[in-house]
């Protein structure tokens, strides 16, 4: 099995890390590292068991990840186990993903994720197909254990770090939003698979969807054309480009109308020009 290590990242919610934490070390002792990437500066676990690296500033998601997984890499984890600081596992999540890592004639060559349900009782999809776009997957298949996808979030994903390493980890300079399908699609042509099992693993808040900023458009625009980019998946761009032309006209009728379409045309303008890095302050 090796040694197995989870990692959160967090950016100034003490209760929800509170409860990823406690979640995570309830954990049928499975995990021997619990990593805490701090992006606010003011996180304080009192706990011997958790390790916080302080990031020196707010790096985002991405920032956040990348460094938990170079850390990771540095202690010798061989399995890391991904969350956001109001992601909540349940008990025996990581054992029931390292059990179908591990049952696989290549358990390198796997990353594995659970559904999630969230707190209206809904279960949900982690992960998604790939074909020239993001495709959903459907959870209607009850008779299936599994189902395999090609990308997915970092709400509970099990990665091999090895394998993530060498697909070039986690790019730090998308800041956040996509960094999760870059790796992802990264390790699947490095010949990785991404197996999602259909029990619910993650319990998740289901109104932090309808807390969306008008800057986290901006990101969702900008990275989702740096990525398409820097992997030459160019038979994606219609479908990307009718996501946008759609979430725009949603966005329109929200609050802040306005500057929800600026921020997205200013993504896509920053995705063409290349720009990476925070270039917006959420």
């Amino acid at each position: 099995m090796g040694r197995v290590g989870a990692a959160v990242v967090t950016f100034r919610r003490p209760a929800g890390l509170r409860r990823t934490i406690d979640a995570l070390l309830a954990q049928d002792s499975v995990l021997d590292d619990v990593i805490v990437v701090d992006n606010g500066g003011d996180a304080r676990i009192d706990d011997a068991r958790v390790m916080t690296i302080d990031a020196g500033g707010n790096t985002g998601a991405a920032g956040g990840f990348a460094l938990a997984l170079d850390e990771a890499a540095r202690r010798g984890i061989d399995w890391l186990y991904l969350l956001n600081d109001d992601d909540c596992p349940r008990l025996g999540a990581v054992s029931a993903l390292l059990r179908r890592a591990n049952s696989d004639f290549d358990p390198s060559s796997v990353a594995a994720v659970g559904a999630w349900i969230t707190a209206d009782g809904k279960l949900r999809a982690a992960g998604a197909a790939w074909h020239r776009g993001v495709r959903p997957v459907t959870l209607r298949e009850v008779d299936k254990l599994e189902l395999e996808v090609d990308v997915a979030t970092f709400c509970g994903l099990l990665v091999n770090v090895e394998r993530a390493v060498r697909a070039g980890g986690v790019r730090a300079d998308l800041f956040m939003m996509w960094e999760e399908f870059d790796l992802c699609l990264r390790m699947r042509r490095h010949g990785g698979r991404i197996v999602m099992l259909t029990e619910p693993l993650v319990d998740i808040d289901p109104n932090e969807s309808a807390r969306y900023p008008p800057w986290r458009g901006y990101y969702g625009a900008r990275n989702g054309l740096l990525v398409i980019r820097s992997l030459g998946e160019w038979r994606a761009l219609p479908w990307f480009l009718t996501r946008e032309a759609k979430a725009m006209i949603a966005a329109a009728r929200l609050p802040e109308g306005r500057v929800r379409v600026t921020m997205r045309l200013r993504g896509l303008i920053h995705g063409v020009l290349g720009r990476v890095g925070r270039t917006v302050t959420p």
